[in-house]
């Protein structure tokens, strides 16, 4: 018989740090495998485990209770801000755990998310992977709210997600829960398409200290450490550590005088014309200096304990080397700087903290902008200088939250209070001085109230539950964000239907970013565009938040003793959809555009709201546990625009998301060695069109199987773990803009003392 358990922490918690690479590739390569390869090794892997299975079963029935197999249900918080199973969270939630991490195939903490079902997963380079959800996907992940321990993992300057440039190391994380769809009656802006949370260990959890250390292909080095110490009940700290570096690929990227890549040319000899007469370069004669990436981080935390109350104190900070991509092109990142202050109080019935983010961008500027710098005979140093764009941001983050039980009725509520203070001197944001030197003031604040009611009836079997947020800007109206959902229990069944509504607010950069020489701006006040006489043609608004209404039934069951199963059906409505950069005036047709206070603008480049869109989709997890030692995870996902009613002259935005994809995933360990661990997955996507800013093309149906082994030296605690990530070196890229990523082999030791 198979019993239900809540998950543990393992011994080992800990992957690598966010880095998969990509290399300009040769192209005389063998086949690309396909999704059978990936049956096929399962069956091989099963065939061979079939007698240690067997004989297992024969042992289990001797076995005492204790040691049957079990079922690991994950406990997470991010659904409804408070402890509780995943099997009975109101929520779609899907978890990442510590001991997943550790056996993950991938090379970085992010690249685990790659198999967790519902998810689209893009691989970037060495720190550089995006995690999307639900459709829509850009450059810009700006649909998914990023979280480390319910605080803002946002860069302030853009408002973006912090990516692989946040301070958290990969030794300190305990598990990522990941909420899909919109979530914004709990958790505000930027969450139509999910919530990612990242939770750290505290020194009650894990004490002592640990040392990873990774080696690989690409001259790849990552160190890491921790050390974690408790002085009684009272009294704790921690302190992480990690440096990273390596040799960052080539990608094939071209850009010319103009800004544009590759992506712009249909004729291939019309491109490599324009290298060959420099009007167009490749990257990597864009870059100065090496092509590597550097990345270092540390968190000091201390705490203390008064009863039944924990305060904390947290001061983090990290320093990144590599590249990144945006709708405009790529930058080269160099020596981008992030810092946060955190103080956080928490108490059974209440919860307060309040965080400060800074960053500066250091010398990081906009490949794009080099080409047309290099053609006017100016040196690559110079060049890379005058295209430098500053970022000295910051950000404050303040929570106050309380919860309270009246007989059946769970109540969660709160206040949040952001403000944004973005500052880049004028450089691609729209803050530069006037003619009287008066820097112009774009910063942004959002305070907000939130309640949640949860009432359980029926000896807890029915669940109901009522959510709201309302949201206050100072550039946009209000908003208000419900959620209602109910569940139900039948044995080991769990029903859940949920309508909700959440919102994106337009990114500082969609309404306040000015590059290019002004070609290329926010929109905040709108644009009326006229045609070469004067005619008035069309009038765009300003941005006002996109918003995503949300209908979702899903169903969550454990069957017999082996076989749990997770399904969800939804579908999404979406309003006032904000577009990507979209050219509304040039003049090649015979336009121009003329801002709100009357300055012409030849050529323009901006955002806009336009259209109404729907989708729908369905994600199925079965998951197979043919005993402790081996299980098989497997999920299918489809997510399909049924439509988009577009009312302007700008041409429909593409999904930018696959149809179809298929993931599967088989772990064993302590087979056919106790202490020992074995893992294989891969992953299918069919083939879509992207458009995401000046990138345009077409991403082809990719496969991905991915490989880890690791031994756990018992006598010394010292784990060994190889990892060979893209097995059959598939020589596609993930997202315009970043390279192919290469079959790449690490090896890491993780040591306890």
């Amino acid at each position: 018989m198979k019993r239900i358990r809540e998950s543990k922490a393992p011994r080992h918690t800990d992957t690598a740090m966010d880095a998969q690479v990509s290399p300009r590739r040769a192209r005389n390569r063998r086949p690309h495998a396909h999704p059978h390869r990936l049956l096929g090794w399962l069956i091989v892997a099963l065939l061979w485990l079939t007698p240690h299975l067997s004989a297992q079963d024969e042992k289990n029935l001797d076995k005492p209770a204790e040691d049957e197999t079990t079922i690991e249900e994950s406990m997470v918080v991010s659904a409804s801000k408070k402890p509780e199973k995943r099997m009975e969270a109101p929520s779609t939630i899907e978890t990442v755990t510590s001991e997943a991490l550790l056996t993950s195939p991938a090379t970085t903490f992010s690249g685990a998310l790659a198999q967790v079902k519902g998810v689209d997963f893009a691989n970037g380079g060495i720190n550089l992977q995006k995690v999307s959800t639900r459709g829509f996907s850009s450059s810009f992940n700006s649909r998914m709210l990023s979280l480390v321990d319910g605080r803002l993992s946002t860069l302030p300057g853009a408002g973006l997600p912090q990516g692989g440039l946040a301070p958290v190391s990969s030794l300190d994380i305990k598990s990522m829960e990941l909420v899909l769809g919109p979530a914004g009656a709990l958790y505000g802006s930027n969450t139509t398409a999910g919530v990612l949370n990242i939770i750290t260990k505290t020194p009650w959890d894990e004490s002592g200290f640990t040392a990873a250390l990774k080696g690989g292909q690409q001259s790849l080095v990552d160190a890491r450490i921790r050390y974690a110490e408790t002085v009684g009940d009272r009294w704790g700290f921690k302190l992480t550590g990690e440096y990273l570096q390596a040799d960052e690929f080539d990608s094939d990227n071209v850009f010319n005088t103009g800004g544009a890549n590759q992506t712009s040319y249909t004729d291939p000899a019309a491109l490599e014309a324009d290298i060959a007469n420099g009007v167009a370069f490749r990257e990597a004669d864009l870059v100065t200096g090496d092509f590597d990436v550097v990345s270092a981080k540390f968190e000091l935390t201390g705490y203390a304990k008064f009863g039944e109350t924990t305060l904390s104190t947290m001061v983090g900070w990290s320093q990144n080397d590599g590249f990144g991509v945006t709708n405009v092109g790529r930058n080269r990142i160099d020596g981008w700087e992030i810092g946060h202050v955190q103080f956080k109080a928490s108490a059974p019935r209440w919860y307060f903290q309040f965080t400060r983010t800074g960053e500066d961008a250091g010398d990081t500027y906009s490949i794009q902008n080099v080409p047309a710098l290099l053609a006017a005979g100016v040196s690559l140093e110079a060049a890379a200088d005058a295209a430098r764009f500053i970022n000295k941001s910051y950000l404050n983050d303040t929570e106050l939250q309380g919860n309270w039980e009246i007989g059946s009725l769970y109540l969660v509520g709160g206040l949040s209070y952001r403000e944004y203070q973005p500052n880049s001197e004028g450089s691609y944001l729209d803050d530069f001085a006037d003619a009287n030197g008066n820097v112009r003031d774009i910063s942004r604040e959002e305070k907000s109230v939130y309640l949640q009611a949860d009432y359980r009836m029926m000896s807890d079997r029915l669940r109901l539950v009522g959510a709201a947020r309302y949201d206050d800007f100072t550039e946009f109206d209000s908003q208000f964000s419900p959620k209602f959902g109910i569940t139900y229990q039948q044995g080991n069944h769990h029903f859940r239907a949920n309508y909700m509504s959440s919102y994106r607010a337009p990114e500082i950069i969609e309404t306040h970013l000015f590059f290019f020489n002004g070609a290329a701006r926010g929109n905040l006040n709108g644009f009326t565009v006229f045609s070469a006489d004067g005619t008035e043609l069309t009038h765009f608004q300003g941005l006002e938040p996109e918003e995503v209404t949300t209908l979702e039934i899903g169903w969550r069951a454990i069957f017999g003793s082996s076989i749990a199963v997770d399904a969800v059906a939804y579908k999404s409505d979406y309003e006032n959809f904000i577009s990507p950069l979209q050219v509304i005036a040039t003049p090649v047709l015979g336009t121009y555009a003329q801002s709100a206070d009357g300055e012409v603008i030849p050529f323009l480049l901006t955002y806009l709201n336009y259209g109404e869109a729907e989708i729908e989709g369905i994600d199925l997890g079965m998951d197979f546990y043919f005993s402790d030692e081996v299980s098989l995870k497997t999920s299918i996902g489809y997510t399909k625009l049924d439509s988009f009613d577009n009312n302007t002259t700008i041409p429909d935005i593409p999904f930018n998301t696959p149809e179809m994809k298929y993931k599967a995933s088989l772990n064993v360990k302590d087979l056919p060695w106790r202490d020992s661990f074995f893992n294989i997955s891969g992953r299918s996507t069919d083939a879509y069109d992207y458009l995401s800013g000046n990138w345009s093309g077409r991403l082809e149906e990719s496969f991905v199987t991915d490989l880890a082994v690791g031994y756990r030296l018992a006598q010394t605690d010292t784990l060994l773990k190889l990892s060979w990530s893209n097995v059959f070196d598939q020589d596609k890229t993930e997202l315009l803009g970043t390279p192919a990523v290469p079959s790449f082999v690490t090896f890491e030791i993780y040591q306890k003392f």
